[in-house]
């Protein structure tokens, strides 16, 4: 390959890196997606731009996976939210950094499993970003903390396996016509 058809190569895939970093940018400054409408929208934008049509006219259904806890059925978020006041129930008195030791951050991503009140709170989207409702505040012997009610199907597997170390029996409820 000559100089010349590698640096065609390159700007086309500059210009390719550039259209998805402007879709990105469009959809966090929105904040109308969850991680799972991110991660389809995300395939199929990058499917339609490949061409690849046999991709784009397979059915993309956002996963709609529940689990049992406790003999009650659970969205991921509210599963994450039952859990951990479950252990704060069952561990008190509590400190809220023993409560980010059972549940560290690295479970949920960038903004954590847990988060103490007063840090919540200075982000603008405080009341989309956690369980915010005064009866699900996790009031501990040192101060209140917040859940993240951020999951989807990249990090739930990692909060699953931490609360199966922790003893919690949960059992992943697929939904019809799931092929998973």
């Amino acid at each position: 390959m000559d100089l010349t058809n590698i640096v065609l190569e390159m700007q086309e895939r500059i210009i390719k890196l550039e259209k998805e970093v402007a879709w990105l940018n469009e959809q966090i400054s929105s904040k109308s997606l969850g991680i799972d409408d991110f991660i389809l929208k995300r395939e199929e934008s990058s499917d339609k731009s490949e061409g690849n049509k046999d991709t784009v006219n397979k059915v993309r259904m956002r996963d709609k996976t529940r689990y049992l806890y406790d003999d009650s059925v659970y969205l991921k978020n509210h599963l994450v939210l039952a859990i951990v006041r479950d252990y704060v129930n069952r561990n008190s008195p509590l400190t809220r950094e023993e409560l980010m030791q059972a549940f560290p951050k690295r479970l949920q991503g960038s903004i954590g499993v847990v988060v103490n009140i007063e840090k919540a709170k200075i982000r603008g989207d405080y009341n989309l970003r956690f369980f915010t409702d005064e009866t699900e505040i996790l009031h501990l012997c040192d101060g209140e903390m917040v859940v993240c009610s951020q999951w989807g199907i990249v990090n739930i597997p990692y909060f699953i396996e931490q609360a199966r170390l922790l003893g919690y029996k949960i059992t992943e409820i697929k939904q019809k016509g799931e092929n998973k």
